[in-house]
């Protein structure tokens, strides 16, 4: 089998079109075997995972083949495989999750004899794949520092990276790093400059003004070179490490984009302007126009969409109204449209009529979580139902949930799914907005409405309803609090929302596409 897999290692990485009838063919055989060299399985997954073909079945049996083998391994034939299996994403599957827990093993045990690439991939991979090893990071970082002057730009980038994105934070690690990153930073490229920032960033590691300094100036130089996810990643870095120690790299930052501003997409325009707003970058800067042009042409559309093209209700509107509204919402591109645009989209809305929460007030109620991964909404509102009936709630707490697309398409007001990474798709496996707490609170109030409007056999209802969230809503929620202002014109309607810290957000995350395929990874 050796030859055939070499065979097929070398059409890989030629690139050469092998055909559905030879990969067919291949798998056959794969699976009818029982016994491998490692390195035979180290190049099966190599060439599945560059080629970016997803299939679980093989990948799970090379998965438990390599499990026997474990005590064999290498760190190249370690490293490969986690490699490839973060590379394409497989998740969830018993084998995958058994594998990675056995690999823990040899990597705490092993890690020691490990080489600098293959610490980086093996540490790349597992946060990838959001593989909550803390052990196994203590262990690859006190490798690393053994051997830190060996590492290139390249892999010293991909275990900060990969620490950045677990919020593991290893104080030796960074020292050393920090120490080499000072040393050989005319060798980072662009992408080494954001990333390196970011998880800088991610970690909360400033104590070192030095290092900062050092890498925003060489960031400076090298702007020109950076993407348009580079530049934003840069600025946003910069709003939480101290801007005080980035102002010429962030006026090259906006200089720029304002220069390249045809190639930024909406996430980066909104990223990068919610990271300028938070490292209070002046606004009075000239270049800093062009950005604020782009931003307020998107805001000029998302008002029409939620004033011309609102639909109505579900049930009362036809089935195109609405999906034209959900085709126009998603077409911006945007998950939320950041803490200071949304503010002002909430004034030109009327969004903030009557008496709002007070934030300390709303936190303290029991429930209100400080977790970043979900939203916390608080619901106050006091009612009169044909000038008789009070209804009052002097406090709920809603958290975010997860919803369906069915569950989507069974709520009064549209919800939009605006995208959420590359995984997902608007039919398959993903998780709907109707969970998202805001989206939540307001259709729980609604049914509420409802049911009592069938039971007076009126509609007049006046009063006051506020809902206070711990983060920037996102344009779904939006939508369905206008809708809900709309349904509901007499009542005074206060939505406010806090500032969640970039820091906070998933929508601040730096270049996964970080790690080249394992060169090493030549049959031999």
């Amino acid at each position: 089998f050796r030859s055939l897999a070499i065979i097929n290692w070398g059409f890989t990485k030629l690139a050469f079109p092998v055909g559905d009838e030879w990969k067919a063919s291949f798998r056959a055989r794969v699976l009818h075997l029982k016994e491998y060299a490692p390195s035979e399985l180290s190049m099966i997954a190599w060439a599945l995972a560059t080629r970016g073909d997803y299939d679980p079945d093989l990948m799970a049996y090379v998965a438990r083949r390599s499990m026997e083998l474990m005590r064999s391994f290498t760190g190249q034939n370690l490293a490969t495989i986690i490699w490839a299996i973060a590379t394409v994403s497989y998740k969830d599957d018993p084998s995958i999750d058994e594998f990675l827990r056995m690999a823990l093993g040899a990597i705490i045990g092993r890690a020691g004899e490990f080489q600098p690439l293959n610490i980086a991939l093996i540490s790349w991979g597992l946060s990838k794949l959001s593989f909550k090893a803390d052990a196994a990071f203590e262990a690859l970082c006190d490798s690393a520092v053994s051997q830190i002057d060996a590492f290139a730009p390249q892999n010293l980038v991909q275990v900060l990276w990969a620490c950045g994105t677990c919020g593991y934070r290893n104080e030796t690690f960074l020292r050393a790093a920090a120490r080499v990153a000072k040393r050989t930073i005319g060798d980072f490229t662009s992408q080494h400059h954001s990333n390196f920032l970011w998880a800088l960033a991610r970690l909360n590691f400033k104590e070192d003004v030095e290092l900062l300094r050092c890498v925003a100036d060489a960031s400076t130089r090298k702007m020109h070179e950076g993407s348009p996810q580079h530049l934003s990643n840069i600025a946003w870095a910069a709003s939480q490490l101290g801007s005080e120690h980035f102002h010429y790299c962030l006026t090259a930052v906006v200089k720029e984009t304002a220069r390249r501003i045809s190639e930024f997409d909406p996430p980066s325009i909104m990223m990068l302007s919610d990271s300028l707003y938070e490292a209070q970058f002046g606004r009075d800067e000239p270049v800093m126009g062009v950005l604020r042009n782009h931003v307020m042409r998107m805001g000029s559309e998302l008002y029409t969409i939620f004033t011309d093209c609102l639909p109505r209700r579900r049930g009362f509107a036809a089935p195109a109204e609405i999906s034209e509204y959900q085709r126009r919402l998603r077409g911006i591109g945007l998950t939320t449209f950041g803490y200071e645009h949304t503010q002002a989209l909430f004034e030109d809305l009327r969004l903030r009529d009557g008496r709002s929460w007070d934030a300390t007030e709303a936190m303290a109620l029991p429930g209100w979580t400080t977790n970043a991964r979900r939203t916390t909404v608080a619901r106050r509102y006091s009612l009169i139902v044909a000038g008789r009936r009070q209804i009052e709630d002097p406090g709920t707490i809603f958290t975010s949930a997860f919803a369906s697309a069915q569950e989507d398409a069974a709520t009064d007001f549209a919800v939009v799914w605006l995208g959420q990474g590359k995984a997902d798709s608007p039919s398959v496996g993903r998780a709907g907005r109707s969970g998202d707490a805001e989206c939540r609170a307001m259709l729980a109030t609604h049914e509420m409405l409802k049911k009592i409007v069938q039971e007076e056999g009126t509609d007049d209802i006046t009063g006051s309803v506020a809902f206070h969230t711990s983060g920037v809503p996102c344009l779904s929620c939006v939508g369905v609090a206008v809708q809900f202002k709309r349904c509901y014109p007499k009542v005074n309607f206060c939505f406010t929302f806090m500032n969640r810290p970039l820091s906070e957000r998933d929508d601040g995350m730096a270049d996964v596409a970080i790690a080249p395929a394992p060169q090493g990874m030549a049959p031999k």
